[in-house]
């Protein structure tokens, strides 16, 4: 669970087969625990019921391979967030230590963007092309969807977390990834 949002700035493989692998398991230990209740939920079942609603739909279309590939695995997505569930019953500190990681993730994309747009490359040597910054995801230029997607969850941690006071620190690191989200130049992340 912890590897997959790292493994996403390598490529597409690497984080699907994590993915995969992290959705087997968790099938896996809740067959093993009779954990039949994260099957059981409506909104589970609803996501499910799509999945299968799109890969219907797709034999039906003028290119069904291009249409299937899009559709055949969406199930991947809901059996994600329930095994992110189980992790979270689980183990008292995975949301503590997931949002460390998250937050560590941001810090060094965002110090990465801001070196790439300053000098020009990143700190491996990938150009700063087309005025936006990309980090480590070279070409296809998803550093601001990336971090859009995944700061809530950190955003949410730390609201709970902090509730009451206002962390100094919390407010730098989000500065700094929501200046980063700009450099990218993504103008729907941005929003």
């Amino acid at each position: 669970g912890f590897l997959i949002p790292i493994l996403y700035i390598t490529g597409p493989f690497l984080s699907g087969l994590a993915l995969t692998i992290f959705c087997l398991l968790f099938i896996f230990l809740t067959l093993y625990e009779k954990k039949f209740y994260f099957y059981k939920n409506f909104l589970f079942l609803s996501i499910l019921f799509w999945s299968v609603y799109l890969i219907i739909i797709s034999f039906f279309s003028i290119n069904q391979i291009s249409s299937l590939s899009s559709s055949l695995f969406y199930f991947r997505f809901p059996l994600m967030a329930l095994g992110y569930w189980y992790l979270l019953e689980k183990h008292n500190n995975f949301l503590n230590n997931f949002t460390k990681l998250l937050t560590a993730v941001f810090i060094f994309l965002s110090i990465d963007c801001f070196f790439q747009f300053f000098f020009g490359y990143n700190i491996i040597g990938l150009p700063y092309e087309q005025g936006r910054a990309s980090s480590f995801f070279g070409e296809e230029k998803i550093l601001g969807s990336y971090i859009s997607r995944l700061l809530p969850f950190s955003l949410i941690y730390f609201s709970i977390k902090y509730k009451n006071n206002i962390n100094l620190k919390f407010l730098f690191i989000l500065s700094l990834v929501l200046l980063s989200v700009i450099f990218a130049g993504e103008r729907v992340a941005i929003l």
